[in-house]
């Protein structure tokens, strides 16, 4: 028995397309829209001329070193001190009260003059051991400034905006600026600023 396989196919064929009527006008829509989302998507960008598509580029921006006004990179933190604390004093009478990384408490000072900073009459200074630079008036301490200077002094009369450094023996620098003299009840303001000397 001879079977015909050209009659098989073509029938086969007939029934594909046959059903591909029955669905009518809907998979035709269905096939547009899926065309329509990949080539939005991209997909077939660069597929028709064989060419690939371009990498996205990636830019990294590195920041550059700080530098002083010389050019030169800035000179680590150990060089310029490291910064504690800043904080306000009352001073009153012939109290002493010692200045270190936090403010002092109430209990902290001293009704016999002793301390780090020291009020005698009208006169304020460095106690014990410590030593006292003066800075010009108006000036805020820096601690570059409290290392370089040499004008050292015992003692000074404040008044507001004076500007000084203490070098403490325990291995602190203290600079002050005198914020407020009250003659009346023999009392002086200071701010405080407090590092640690690295030398």
């Amino acid at each position: 028995m001879k079977v015909d396989v050209s009659d098989s196919r073509q029938g086969t064929q007939r029934g594909f397309f046959a059903r591909l009527g029955e669905l009518g006008p809907a998979w035709i829509s269905a096939l547009a829209a899926l065309i329509v989302a990949l080539t939005g998507a991209g997909f077939f960008a660069g597929r028709a001329t064989g060419q690939p598509r371009p990498s996205p580029t990636v830019t990294v921006t590195v920041p550059a070193s700080p530098t002083t006004s010389t050019g030169s990179s800035s000179p680590p933190a150990s060089a310029v001190g490291k910064d504690l604390d800043s904080y306000t004093v009352d001073l009153a009478g012939n109290y002493g009260v010692p200045l270190g990384p936090a403010k002092p408490t109430q209990s902290q000072y001293s009704a016999d003059g002793t301390g780090d900073l020291v009020k005698t009459y009208s006169r304020i200074g460095a106690g014990g051991n410590d030593q006292m630079v003066l800075l010009p008036d108006g000036t805020t301490p820096t601690y570059r400034q409290c290392k370089g200077t040499t004008n050292f002094s015992g003692q000074i009369v404040p008044t507001t905006g004076s500007a000084f450094c203490i070098i403490e023996t325990t291995g602190y620098i203290v600079g002050a600026v005198v914020t407020a003299v009250s003659a009346s009840v023999n009392n002086v303001n200071l701010t405080i600023t407090v590092w640690k000397n690295s030398t």
